[in-house]
């Protein structure tokens, strides 16, 4: 008799347990992700600072970007047009 009472009660105990263990996992996910979040914003914020700090020390160097890539477009036609007809065959 007693032994049939625990024998039907095992399903509901099972039950019971999984779901706390479910809610406890959840919770530590959410906790978890919570921190990540966090830790995210944080590094933006300290990214940003950075950013924010560096950008007035530097110069306009746009002159020599656009030269640089200037030169890099000529080499690049005269490159295409010298390949041409090798690679016609």
């Amino acid at each position: 008799m007693v032994n049939r009472h625990f024998v039907h009660s095992i399903p509901w105990e099972v039950e019971k347990h999984l779901h706390r263990l479910a809610g406890q996992w959840s919770q530590a996910i959410g906790e978890s992700v919570d921190g990540l979040t966090r830790q995210a914003q944080q590094f933006m914020c300290e990214e940003l600072a950075t950013i924010d700090g560096l950008a007035p020390q530097t110069q306009d160097q746009r002159p020599a970007v656009e030269e640089a890539l200037a030169v890099l477009d000529e080499f690049n036609q005269s490159a295409q047009s010298s390949h041409r007809c090798e690679n016609i065959r």
